[in-house]
């Protein structure tokens, strides 16, 4: 059985979605699902643990004030909880890391269509992807369609070896 990584950070979701609706927010307006990236997804964050974390929801872009104060919230408890925000913006709280499936689509396929070191590295981060709240077939779909997506990228493939041959 592999070991359980994220169970601090299900928590927080947790705790900010009763925030939510302690609020007068309600329930969620959309199917969301919360996912970490980077070292976090990878479980590689023993040593110097800080957010990566995204949002995919199934609504519109009229919902994602909602999924913004739930990104927020997840970032305040995870920092009151020692694990710090991310240095680099990765965070739910974000807008970057946050958005409907279609905008994460045409996220990841700008991504692999641009190349630009900045490129490498968010397709770097992204695909570390783990769902760990909420529907997780979301995050899972979306993975999924961005490794084909990726997958017929030959070029884009080779400059994220390159990346990580020079490492």
């Amino acid at each position: 059985a592999q070991k359980d990584e994220a169970p601090g950070r299900r928590r927080s979701v947790s705790l900010a979605l009763q925030r939510l609706k302690a609020d007068g927010h309600g329930e969620p307006p959309a199917p969301w699902c919360f996912i970490l990236l980077g070292s976090a997804g990878r479980g590689e964050s023993m040593l110097s643990a800080d957010q990566d974390n995204g949002l995919i929801h199934d609504g519109s872009d009229t919902d994602d004030e909602w999924f913004a104060r739930l990104g927020e919230h997840v970032s305040d408890y995870l920092d009151e909880a020692g694990v710090p925000r991310c240095k680099g913006g990765v965070m739910a709280a974000n807008a970057p890391w946050r958005g409907t499936v279609a905008v994460w689509h045409e996220r990841v396929g700008t991504w692999l269509g641009r190349a630009r070191p900045e490129d490498i590295l968010n397709v770097d981060i992204f695909f570390d992807l783990v769902p760990v709240a909420g529907e997780r077939t979301l995050g899972n779909a979306l993975h999924r369609d961005a490794v084909q997506a990726a997958a017929q990228r030959p070029a884009f493939l080779g400059l994220l070896a390159a990346s990580v041959a020079s490492y």
